[in-house]
C-alpha cells in the first residue's frame, strides 16, 4: 500500500513538473515537495483525475483543510473551482455562502493583523 501511494505522489509530481507548476524553483526532488504544496497545486494547477487521487494519499479533512487555508481565499480567481469543489468533494449545501463566509473570515484576519 506504502509503495502504491509513493507511486501515485510521484504521478502528480511529474505532472506538475510536466506543467511546469514549479518553474520558479529548482526542479524537487519527488520526497521533498510538502503535502500541503502537493494538494494545493494539483487542486489548482491539475484535472479532476489528478484531484481523485489525492484523496486516496489524503484524508479528506487533511485536504478540506489545506483548500479552505490556501484555495478559497483566491475567490476572484478561482471562483467556480471553488464552488465545483465545496459541492463535489466537500458536500457543502450552499457553497456560494460557505465561500462568502470563509472570504469574510480571512479579510478580518487579515485587518486584525
Amino acid at each position: 500500500m506504502h509503495k502504491v501511494k509513493n507511486n501515485i505522489r510521484e504521478q502528480l509530481i511529474r505532472e506538475l513538473l510536466k506543467n511546469r507548476i514549479f518553474w520558479s524553483y529548482k526542479e524537487p526532488e519527488p520526497n521533498s515537495v510538502d503535502d500541503a504544496v502537493l494538494i494545493e497545486k494539483t487542486l489548482i494547477h491539475l484535472d479532476i483525475e489528478d484531484i481523485n487521487k489525492l484523496f486516496f494519499l489524503f484524508p479528506k479533512v487533511k485536504i478540506r483543510s489545506i483548500w479552505k487555508e490556501r484555495v478559497v481565499i483566491r475567490d476572484a480567481q478561482y471562483r467556480s473551482m471553488n464552488l465545483l469543489f465545496a459541492y463535489l468533494y466537500f458536500n457543502l449545501k450552499n457553497p456560494d455562502r460557505y465561500l462568502k463566509r470563509r472570504l469574510k473570515e480571512h479579510y478580518k484576519q487579515l485587518q486584525i493583523s
